[in-house]
């Protein structure tokens, strides 16, 4: 595409024109007039290629009174001016959009682009490129009570609503049933298709009509899953579209309904209704007020803000912030040297989204000083090979489940990952970036890459049985010198797990090495504490080659656990290219017949040394052994020997025990497996027994669970431990005598 000349580069050709005319002129009047055509015709063919590929800068400038022609001094408004002029921007283009204007709309990198910037320019606020639409309070109507109403294309489509403007707007959550709480699977029926949930008695659906509403249910402990409701049955059981990814059975896992009109019951909330035989549809806002129409609002209807097309090169984005976008703020395919610096992005599904096809990813790309904010599912996910993440900050990701909605473009089942950033490229670098409060995992990778100086704290605050940072499918990953603290919350991860659930329970890893292929990867340098386990290393009849090392764990229930749990693993067992994998790498694909050998390995080749394996209550351990296909001290398939272990330092000052072995002794099932009773050792047992750590040390600080500090009243007779309860301490003088009476109750004692 050849676009007219803007600015200072018509302006350049055209004095770049006139300097030929008069070499021309000076030329045709000297003595020798022999004429030079050819030489003329190759500077005219010269300056008509030079003009045609002359970079060319289209400005947008939201705060301007009318539209222009895009040059500087008259530029385009708004988005949709610029793409109405131009379309999609192409080779050597570029948009410089206004700072502090709010921009609605996409704009879009044509495929096989290269040499293409969005920027910012002018001075105050980055420009914001927003994924709502504005409605006018003319646009709404009252029914009383109010409750005002819109019409809208395609209700459906409404991915969130906001009040107030910009980065400040505030999303106002759909209607929700039941408000506080959850209702309770008593039983799933997979259908195909379709599902089927019956309702718990202890949380009936009452007289709401769930038809079309969302059905948002905790199907795993790392999951929910959102659907449509369809109907209800005979029995009054929930029926959807399409069926559930994991069949729940009877398990007692928690959901709720959202998002349609008939859920609405307090002022703030909103929902949508069909009109039937239209495309048009009503949405719903309570606010309350009887007299004024709701003003300020926005709602949720574009996809992406920017959309960058397969086979791209060197294209930048910098310093544009990003809002309400139902897709991402950043969307690209496969290419090369994509550049994301210095943007924002706010309140979104996601923020960076690689969505290169499985044929091929792209190369060499830079996401540097971003910041994520309140994004609904991964804030970051970049499949690209050679790429560089560093100096961004992630807060408050995948916090709701409430937050990530069904939305035009995602019509089936959405499995909401909630984590921070997500790597499953080769030769990656992720490093000085900042995460706090993320839903699941903090960073999930795959494949191989560098991941150092990272600060990550409040990982797995919705869900669980993950890490804060998680591995799987890598083959050369390096972490190292990260900090991990405050993994996990007991009430937001646990509130709607199954308790009949196999794995029931807070299981907040600080690394997890997780269940598939996992070659070569090196933990070192890392500092992890108040997680249930620091470092968790699972494995699988492929793993080889985990190295461990000066790594400082201290405060978790398990500072290093280590198990071979996954041998089982069958269905998944590829290697980090997707490659399969010999089958004496491949598990037979159950739980069962623990201890019968066709999971078991002996030997692994790992290495464990110089790591602080700090615990600082008498219940945690500074190391764990997880024995599940072993068949224990008298059976057929020995102990698990992980590799070697040296040159560490193990201490518990209010124990000497402190490392065990987790056996499953020939019991079947996962359950029986994790509830074993662990075989405790001092370190003097461990290396006896397992001829390891012959150079490691133990702390000689011993203390006691207790100090008495002070007593009130003066007389108490207790125990010198103070570990037998108070149940039989007894106090001379204490009573209104000199009699000696028993303690009661500790109410009066200051320990």
């Amino acid at each position: 595409m050849i676009h007219s000349m803007v600015g200072s580069g018509s302006a350049a050709v055209g004095l770049t024109l006139a300097a030929w005319k008069e070499d021309e002129y000076r030329t045709m009047n000297t003595k020798n007039t022999s004429p030079r055509p050819m030489r003329h015709l190759l500077c005219i063919s010269a300056l008509l290629a030079c003009a045609s590929t002359y970079p060319q800068t289209y400005y947008v400038d939201a705060n301007v009174a009318t539209s222009g022609d895009g040059s500087i001094g008259a530029p385009f408004k708004t988005i949709a001016d610029l793409n109405n002029a131009v379309g999609p921007i192409s080779s050597g283009e570029s948009v410089k959009l206004a700072r502090g204007g709010e921009y609605p709309g996409t704009i879009t990198v044509a495929s096989g682009s290269q040499n293409v910037t969005i920027e910012a320019y002018g001075s105050g606020a980055n420009p914001l490129i927003l994924g709502t639409e504005d409605i006018a309070p003319s646009a709404w109507t009252h029914q009383g009570g109010g409750l005002w109403r819109i019409n809208v294309v395609d209700a459906n489509a409404q991915y969130h609503l906001y009040e107030g403007g910009g980065l400040n707007a505030v999303r106002r959550e759909p209607a929700r049933h039941p408000n506080v709480g959850y209702l309770r699977n008593e039983t799933y029926t997979d259908g195909g298709a379709t599902g089927t949930i019956e309702l718990s008695p202890g949380t009936p659906l009452g007289s709401v009509d769930p038809i079309v509403a969302q059905l948002v249910c905790r199907t795993r402990n790392w999951q929910y899953e959102h659907v449509r409701v369809t109907g209800l049955n005979a029995q009054g059981g929930l029926e959807f579209q399409p069926s559930l990814g994991y069949d729940i059975g009877t398990d007692n896992w928690g959901l709720f309904l959202q998002g349609t009109f008939a859920l609405i019951d307090q002022v703030g909330e909103w929902g949508t209704e069909d009109i039937p035989g239209t495309s048009n549809d009503h949405l719903y806002y309570y606010t309350g007020d009887l007299n004024n129409p709701p003003e300020g609002v926005a709602i949720s209807r574009t996809e992406r803000g920017v959309r960058i097309e397969a086979g791209f090169n060197n294209v930048t984005v910098r310093n544009v912030d990003f809002m309400g976008q139902y897709g991402a703020g950043v969307t690209f395919g496969q290419g090369t040297g994509l550049t994301i610096e210095g943007c924002t992005f706010n309140d979104l599904r996601r923020g960076i989204d690689d969505r290169s096809s499985s044929g091929g990813v792209g190369s060499g790309h830079t996401l540097m000083y971003n910041s994520f904010t309140n994004c609904h599912d991964y804030a970051l996910l970049c499949k690209a090979d050679n790429t560089t993440a560093e100096h961004n900050t992630f807060t408050q990701i995948g916090i709701q489940p409430e937050a990530l909605r069904l939305a035009p473009n995602y019509p089936g089942n959405v499995f909401g990952s909630y984590g921070g950033a997500s790597f499953t490229g080769h030769g990656y670098t992720f490093r000085y970036n900042l995460i706090e409060q993320v839903g699941n995992a903090a960073l999930s990778l795959n494949g191989q890459g560098l991941v150092e100086y990272n600060t990550i704290r409040g990982a797995l605050q919705t869900l669980n049985d993950a890490g804060a940072i998680q591995i799987d499918y890598c083959d050369g990953l390096e972490l190292r010198t990260n900090i991990i603290t405050e993994v996990g919350d007991n009430v937001g991860s646990l509130e709607t797990t199954a308790t009949e659930y196999d794995n029931y329970g807070a299981i907040f890893y600080g690394i997890y090495f997780g269940d598939h292929y996992i070659v070569n990867t090196r933990v070192d340098g890392n500092t992890v504490s108040d997680a249930t386990k620091g470092i968790h290393v699972d494995h699988n009849l492929c793993s080889e080659n985990a190295i461990v090392t000066n790594n400082i764990l201290f405060n978790n229930d398990v500072q290093l656990s280590i198990t071979d749990l996954s041998n089982y693993q069958d269905t998944y067992m590829v290697d980090d290219e997707g490659a399969p994998l010999p089958v004496g790498c491949i598990g037979d694909g159950s739980f069962g017949g623990m201890g019968a050998g066709a999971n078991h390995r002996a030997t692994y080749s790992d290495v464990y040394e110089r790591n602080i394996l700090y615990s600082l209550r008498t219940d945690q351990l500074c190391l764990e052994l997880g024995q599940a296909w072993a068949s224990g001290y008298a059976g057929t398939k020995p102990l698990v020997d992980f590799g070697t272990f040296d040159h560490n330092y193990y201490c518990n000052p209010f124990s000497k025990v402190t490392m065990g072995d987790r056996v499953s002794y020939n019991v079947t099932g996962v359950t029986q497996y994790l509830s074993a009773q662990v075989i405790p050792y001092t370190l003097e047992g461990w290396r006896s027994a397992k001829n390891e750590d012959h150079h490691s040390s133990t702390s000689p600080l011993h203390l006691k669970d207790y100090a008495l500090t002070a007593e009130t009243p003066t007389g108490i007779n207790h125990d010198d431990d103070l570990d037998g309860g108070v149940a039989n301490w007894t106090c001379t003088g204490c009573g209104s005598g000199a009699e000696t009476t028993t303690v009661v109750n500790g109410t009066d004692l200051a320990l």
